[in-house]
């Protein structure tokens, strides 16, 4: 009888410790590695772990929330869901990375923001992608109309900050560092800005934007701090068959005066002492810095104010008339996309 009860013990022990080591069944917003957060579609918000207001309607006032998490990557594809990633820490210190080493993938999003998260990988074998606005292949749908604003991304050379692939994304206010590439650009109608771009090995490519026809929008690059870059600041590589080169736009409308941006290895003159240098920063054919900054652009007081602002209307959604009123007058708008 003794032999018996301990043989039924050994028994249970083992199916026990089978069923701990099994991983977490798989579905649509969960996944069983828990160092990564995988949603899919728009289903896999009200279903995941990691969204704190699942029964959010996932609009624009009202949207899905993920934050204060410490990750080793994001995954959420083919939505067009409002969600908002924020306070999280996303790195290869938390995790086995196996997906190319992106950290944070969107693929076929639309509507999507990453704000105040640190993004940084620091394997030094391995190139990586910090964050990625992918194309989704099948069905073919674009990333377009997401935002990362106030993040810190940091690599280890070898990698690219951020790579978008879409249009009518926005990289606004971040710190990006210590990349192969700090920022990679595909697509049209993008807009880069209050950015410090710095200790790296490259600043920023602008690759042919594959647009229908001249009416797409550019892609918008001003009012960033590019500096202490080791080899090129900006590259701008021609079309592979049609040897098209991109134009940009590197600079915005700033209150009343224009400005671009500033450009560490820029050695104009200011006769006028205007802030803005005599010469345009010259960058490659059709592609010209018309208002090169002589000095780094912060901005604080500003950036303080708009982002009290955007912080004060996603959070109280009652005040959606005053963004109507807001956003009629073009100077005030203007300053609220900064």
């Amino acid at each position: 009888m003794k032999k018996k009860i301990i043989c039924i013990e050994i028994v249970s022990m083992f199916l026990l410790t089978s069923f701990i080591a099994l991983p977490a069944v798989l579905s649509i917003g969960i996944t069983s590695d828990p160092n990564e957060i995988i949603i899919d579609g728009d289903e896999g918000f009200k279903i995941s772990p990691w969204v704190s207001n699942p029964d959010a309607a996932g609009t624009e006032n009202d949207p899905y929330i993920i934050e204060g998490y410490e990750v080793s990557r994001i995954y959420i594809k083919l939505t067009e869901a409002h969600f908002i990633i924020r306070d999280c820490r996303i790195s290869e210190t938390y995790g086995t990375n196996l997906y190319n080493y992106q950290l944070v993938n969107f693929q076929g999003i639309q509507n999507g923001k990453i704000s105040h998260c640190i993004i940084d990988y620091r394997n030094d074998e391995d190139k990586h992608i910090g964050i990625h606005f992918n194309t989704c292949p099948s069905p073919r749908v674009d990333s377009q109309n997401n935002i990362i604003e106030y993040c810190t991304i940091t690599g280890n050379n070898q990698g690219i900050g951020i790579l978008i692939d879409g249009a009518y994304n926005a990289i606004r206010h971040c710190e990006i560092s210590e990349e192969e590439w700090c920022v990679k650009i595909f697509g049209w109608g993008n807009t880069v800005h209050n950015n410090n771009i710095t200790n790296a090995e490259n600043g920023l490519q602008i690759y042919p934007d594959h647009s229908p026809d001249d009416t797409y929008p550019k892609n918008t690059i001003f009012l960033n701090n590019i500096f202490n870059i080791n080899d090129r600041y900006v590259w701008v590589p021609r079309h592979e068959k049609g040897g098209v080169i991109q134009k940009a736009k590197w600079f915005g409308l700033v209150g009343m005066k224009n400005m671009g941006n500033y450009w560490g290895d820029y050695d104009g003159t200011d006769l006028d002492n205007d802030g803005i240098g005599d010469t345009p920063y010259l960058i490659l054919e059709g592609n010209i810095d018309t208002f090169p900054l002589m000095e780094q652009f912060s901005g604080k007081s500003k950036v303080k104010s708009v982002a009290s602002i955007q912080n004060l209307l996603e959070r109280a959604p009652f005040l959606s008339s005053f963004i109507k009123i807001y956003q009629s007058f073009p100077v005030l708008n203007h300053l609220l996309n900064l």
